[in-house]
């Protein structure tokens, strides 16, 4: 609490009964301060997810005005930092940023983080106020969702003997297959395995992939032996 105007008054006191009771008078204002949510939601294709694939940290900044030039302050006349997010198992997270005057704030978040796209009306931007009426009861949130895209791709294997289908197992066995994007193989995709039982064609799908182009290749060197490729390599 501070005190407003004087802190010490001087007071005269006066004898007798009709003498004057003075006043020695002091006012305190405690200054309202309030606090602010940041939320960050994930979505995989418009879904929830328990997945990782949106995982990681999500950078907000606060500003004190609608062009987003100024960093808001807080109550001490700090300058407010980034603001980080972190979310993980896309589970929504919530971080507070508390010691904040009444006034007008302006939550921003930059696009594109870990391969994701801000969804919804302003998507980019949130405005928060916090009011003298306001500032002590439920805190209000700046509430953002990113949603990020994957897709899916399958592998096939059939064999033959003496080019023609077979129902025998001497084609059977394992197959490997490895896969990889700008060169590099997919971490925690890359290698594949199927494998071929009675002669029968085996089949995978490879989910939750970041939208671009996919080399698949098998890997001869482990093929059963006697068995060659027939196409593409």
């Amino acid at each position: 609490m501070d005190i407003v105007g004087a802190s010490e008054v001087t007071v005269t006191v006066a004898g007798g009964k009709t003498a004057e009771v003075k006043t020695a008078e002091f006012t305190n204002n405690k200054e309202a301060k309030g606090s602010l949510n940041v939320k960050k939601n994930v979505t995989v294709n418009g879904e929830a997810t328990t997945t990782s694939l949106a995982d990681g940290n999500y950078i907000f900044k606060i500003y004190s005005d609608e062009e987003q030039t100024t960093l808001a302050t807080d109550a001490d006349g700090n300058e407010i930092g980034d603001v980080t997010v972190t979310v993980s198992g896309g589970q929504s997270a919530t971080v507070t940023v508390g010691n904040l005057l009444p006034g007008t704030y302006y939550v921003h978040e930059e696009e594109g983080a870990h391969g994701t796209t801000l969804t919804g009306e302003n998507a980019n931007d949130q405005l928060i106020e916090i009011t003298e009426e306001n500032y002590n009861k439920e805190v209000q949130t700046a509430e953002f969702t990113n949603n990020k895209d994957v897709g899916k791709l399958k592998i096939k294997k059939n064999v033959t003997v003496n080019g023609e289908t077979t129902t025998g197992t001497l084609a059977d066995g394992t197959y490997t297959f490895t896969i990889k994007k700008d060169g590099a193989e997919v971490t925690g995709k890359s290698p594949v395995t199927l494998t071929v039982s009675g002669g029968k064609s085996a089949e995978t799908t490879v989910d939750d992939l970041e939208p671009g182009t996919y080399v698949v290749a098998e890997d001869l060197s482990k093929n059963p032996t006697g068995m060659d490729i027939v196409g593409a390599r």
